[in-house]
């Protein structure tokens, strides 16, 4: 185009500089005002910025409210929640994965951020309303002696879920068992002697965020 000269930089060390930019005659060799389609790949040196393409659609919902993970060996899967449903997408086309008991373990409320945690071999669900869940590879199920939350971690060994929306447990952080009884909850002395929760609270009146 008439009028616009191209000028290959070769040192780029200084990146973008955007604090001079009104200031233009300041602004030095190694560094420019402004950058498109490119990033830093090491010290002076950049690269065309990689572009995205569309993997996967899923017909009938306006947004996705999370995405998961699944490994078991040579199994890995990749699901979104969707619409109140939880779909395989890991081959580009989405397939609504079945619940145990249909029409309960496999609808969840649409529109609400979903969490996904891998703990041993089940990938857990959580969104702070619907009940806790399981994905093993191949079915959805309802864990027994879960708790509702909205944030979960696998720390050693175990599920920690925080989050609950009753206005008593919003400040409470909850772990479960583990080996077997990871998920389940619920205190027993001889079976499930990890399950516990406490109370975090500052006195400031913020619920637990993550």
């Amino acid at each position: 185009m008439k009028g616009i000269k191209q000028k290959q930089i070769s040192d780029l060390g200084k990146g973008i500089n955007v604090f001079t930019v009104a200031r233009g005659t300041m602004i030095a060799d190694n560094e420019v005002m402004d950058g498109w389609n490119c990033w830093s790949v090491g010290k002076n040196s950049i690269a065309k910025r990689p572009g995205v393409v569309k993997f996967a659609t899923i017909s009938g919902v306006d947004q996705i409210d999370g995405l998961g993970t699944y490994y078991d060996g040579g199994t890995r899967k990749l699901l979104a929640m969707a619409g109140g449903t939880l779909y395989d997408i890991s081959d580009g086309t989405a397939t609504a994965v079945p619940g145990d008991v249909s029409g309960t373990d496999d609808v969840w409320t649409p529109k609400l951020r979903t969490d996904f945690v891998q703990a041993g071999g089940k990938l857990f669900i959580s969104n702070g309303t619907d009940t806790l869940r399981y994905y093993d590879g191949t079915k959805v199920y309802t864990q027994s002696n879960g708790v509702i939350g909205k944030y979960m971690v696998y720390y050693k060994y175990c599920l920690w879920i925080c989050g609950n929306p009753d206005s008593a447990n919003q400040t409470r952080l909850y772990r479960s068992g583990s080996d077997d009884k990871i998920g389940d909850f619920t205190y027993d002395a001889s079976t499930n002697p990890l399950a516990t929760s406490v109370y975090v609270s500052k006195d400031d009146g913020q619920i637990l965020k993550g």
